[in-house]
């Protein structure tokens, strides 16, 4: 990442893991809190506890992690998406490259 966003994102944000491992995130520019525990995260996606153990297939703290994750690069404008098809476009360029 840029050193720009790196500092954009340490000015607005703060965060830390409480004693259950789960992100907190302190919103300083909207003056909010937010905890990003397994409860929080399910009614953020709409999941049942049903489709939960369907559909993810990580941990309860991993998926939590990542969710929190998202929500601070969202804001600057950045998806996993997005960074992930940068990737695939740069490893596409660097294999053309290599001599045969």
């Amino acid at each position: 990442m840029k050193v720009k966003l790196l500092k954009k994102i340490h000015k607005r944000y703060n965060w830390y893991f409480n004693a259950n491992k789960e992100p907190v995130l302190i919103d300083h520019l909207e003056k909010d809190v937010t905890v990003y525990n397994f409860d929080y995260v399910r009614e953020q996606c709409k999941y049942t506890l049903e489709d939960v153990e369907k559909r993810v297939q990580v941990s309860h703290e991993e998926w939590c992690y990542r969710w929190f994750k998202t929500d601070v690069l969202k804001t600057f404008g950045i998806t996993w998406k997005r960074e992930r098809n940068n990737y695939k476009i740069a490893t596409k360029k660097y294999q053309k490259k290599l001599p045969k």
